[in-house]
């Protein structure tokens, strides 16, 4: 099916494109060199732009090369959803639905989640993947995730053929182990935060970005991210284990707190993130999707409120 949607040129695009090498891509589906570069020359005729940037060693995208790429892998995630549609007709449902999430959920409500879109779609099989939103974000824009769960703004997922279904705005919160000097005191102010080293999420850069933000709002150098890690588990028991602090998004930092650390009373409140939801267009109106999306703002909506800043 894919092929019946994308042209033969685009399917010659989008080979070059993940291969980043012309011969490499030739040899991959199956035709010459020379008739490779022939179709991509008449592509780039057809758009009046060039569409990569020849290198000694391969190809690389131009700007113009990384929108067509974006819109031929929505047509082509269009037509894998359309095809495991079709087959799920009478069904119950896809045969397979590929989700995404942060490491804030997979360990807090999400589990939840899976266990009532299972039992509703029994013959459904369901992949999780795990990762900070930037990384999730990559690997739904190369058609690998169908829908995925994540906290904070994404600019690249800004294009009409991608619905952001906004969930709520929830609080960070700043945890340390419970015998931690910050652990005693009764109002611990940014300055206190930004004394000791923090432990945080691998290549999390919106979180970083957004720290920095904070703290040079307040003439404050941005924090010190001594140790990062890709696994909420691991981070909880780094901080136990040491005098490092985390700032986490209010469910996960319920959570850490539940595994021995200890809630910070906060002379300020620190930012909040928006909570979005990130799928196709083309996959709005699968029901898989569509009952994932429901249970996952009943979840947040009826998360416990979180005390005020200063506890």
């Amino acid at each position: 099916m894919e092929a019946l949607l994308l042209n033969r040129k685009l399917l010659h695009f989008v080979s070059v494109f993940e291969s980043g090498n012309i011969a490499r891509a030739a040899g991959m589906i199956g035709i010459s060199q020379p008739a490779l570069s022939m179709s991509l020359r008449q592509l780039e005729e057809e758009y009046g732009t060039a569409l990569f940037h020849r290198q000694p060693r391969g190809v690389a995208p131009t700007a113009a090369g990384e929108v067509l790429y974006r819109h031929a892998i929505s047509i082509r995630q269009g037509a894998r959803l359309a095809r495991e549609e079709i087959a799920a007709m009478g069904a119950d449902g896809l045969s397979r639905l590929r989700l995404g999430a942060g490491v804030a959920w997979t360990t807090t409500m999400l589990p939840d989640v899976l266990v009532a879109l299972q039992a509703q779609f029994p013959g459904m099989t369901i992949d999780m993947i795990t990762g900070v939103g930037d990384q999730l974000a990559g690997l739904f824009l190369a058609g690998e995730i169908d829908v995925f769960l994540a906290a904070g703004s994404i600019p690249a997922l800004n294009a009409p053929e991608i619905k952001t279904e906004f969930v709520a705005n929830l609080p960070m919160r700043a945890v340390a182990d419970s015998d931690h000097a910050l652990a005693r005191m009764e109002r611990v102010t940014p300055s206190d935060l930004a004394a000791w080293s923090w432990a945080g999420f691998y290549e999390d850069e919106g979180f970083f970005h957004l720290s920095q933000h904070y703290m040079a709002l307040r003439n404050l150098p941005a924090p010190k991210i001594a140790i990062r890690t890709n696994s909420a588990a691991a981070l909880t028991s780094l901080v136990r284990a040491s005098d490092m602090v985390a700032v986490l998004i209010s469910p996960l930092a319920r959570a850490a707190c539940g595994a021995g650390l200890s809630d910070l009373r906060l002379a300020e409140p620190l930012w909040e993130m928006p909570v979005n939801i990130y799928y196709r267009q083309v996959a709005a109106e699968l029901l898989p999707i569509r009952v994932f999306c429901e249970q996952v703002r009943e979840r947040i909506r009826n998360l416990p409120r979180d005390p005020a800043p200063n506890g």
